[in-house]
């Protein structure tokens, strides 16, 4: 799914996935996959946060979930 970004969303979902890497770094996983769903309600179908969401499923053993993240990465559409 691609959407166009306004320069408030991309400015928001930028801080969000800064934030969420610095809390995956320290190991705060369910604080990183907070991060990560927030900036994934803001840009759907990005490949790249959708493979982050997948390493902090993993990190938390949420086997499925990652499968799933990796999964619909694999189906993103590249611009």
């Amino acid at each position: 799914m691609h959407v166009t970004l306004d320069s408030v969303q991309m400015s928001t979902a930028y801080a969000l996935k800064k934030a969420g890497n610095a809390a995956y770094h320290n190991k705060s996983y369910p604080d990183a996959l907070e991060m990560y769903n927030q900036c994934i309600e803001i840009s759907p179908g990005n490949a790249i946060l959708l493979n982050n969401r997948a390493s902090v499923h993993l990190r938390l053993g949420h086997w499925d979930d990652a499968i799933a993240d990796s999964d619909a990465a694999l189906h993103v559409v590249p611009r």
